[in-house]
């Protein structure tokens, strides 16, 4: 299928499950490669299984469901098949795998893909490479989806996983203080892009709390300043730490 004179796209039968049919995806621009991977279309009906059709579940996302009393399941019941993306390095590919990871996820107001986009926008804005801003499209994953940094390791590689690795809280400690103190001391050991990605969160956050109008607690807001610290100290772009300067001003005189 070709879109215009530059930007042309590719798509091949790769696998038939046994509720989904997954596509190569093959997209180039003036003849040369710009991003591949898979593309997984899910019916909302069973059909008989191929022989030799495998469905591939999420081990954590079959936990979800179970724990849900079987929402998200499709059909007859059969469970949902992931979405298993080639090694791509591309924002489309990552915007791709966020899409299959938040579904049935429980949403959070101003987070999920709408908030990565963002998060990499500000990256983007403020000169960060392409790793670093596929590290801010990817940053929630793990916390908020059944994805875990093997599923990142497997699609987009060791550096990107190894930054959103750094940018995960420990989820076993559950005071939200002592939880978020572990979580900057993680990204300060990691340094810049981690902290990179971590300003430009705050500021996609706090972006959406101006424009919607949304509170933001005493002790997010203490955190968000101990981020802007950490930037700082950093030396990470004037640009990010500028904005998280301004924005935090302007929340806390609401």
């Amino acid at each position: 299928m070709r879109f215009n004179d530059r930007l042309e796209v590719e798509l091949a039968v790769e696998a038939i499950g046994r509720t989904s049919l997954t596509y190569r995806l093959a997209i180039s621009s003036e003849g040369e490669p710009v991003a591949e991977g898979s593309l997984t279309v899910v019916f909302h009906r069973s059909v008989d299984p191929a022989p030799d059709a495998v469905a591939v579940v999420h081990p954590r996302a079959a936990r979800l469901r179970r724990a849900r009393g079987g929402a998200g399941s499709l059909g007859s019941g059969a469970a949902v098949p992931t979405a298993v993306l080639k090694r791509a390095t591309s924002r489309a590919s990552a915007i791709r795998f966020l899409l299959d990871a938040y579904v049935g996820a429980r949403g959070r107001p101003g987070k999920g893909v709408p908030h990565a986009q963002t998060v990499a926008d500000v990256l983007a804005d403020g000169g960060a490479d392409e790793t670093t801003q596929l590290a801010g499209l990817l940053h929630d994953v793990v916390e908020d989806t059944p994805r875990t940094l093997a599923d990142v390791r497997d699609a987009f590689g060791e550096d990107v996983a190894s930054l959103v690795a750094a940018l995960t809280e420990d989820g076993d400690i559950d005071r939200y203080g002592p939880r978020k103190r572990a979580l900057r001391k993680q990204i300060e050991a990691a340094g810049s892009p981690v902290v990179d990605v971590a300003v430009a969160d705050k500021v996609a956050t706090l972006r959406h709390a101006v424009v919607t109008g949304t509170k933001i607690s005493k002790r997010k807001l203490a955190h968000y300043q101990a981020v802007l610290e950490l930037g700082e100290a950093a030396g990470i772009p004037e640009r990010l730490t500028a904005e998280l300067t301004q924005l935090l001003a302007e929340v806390a005189a609401r």
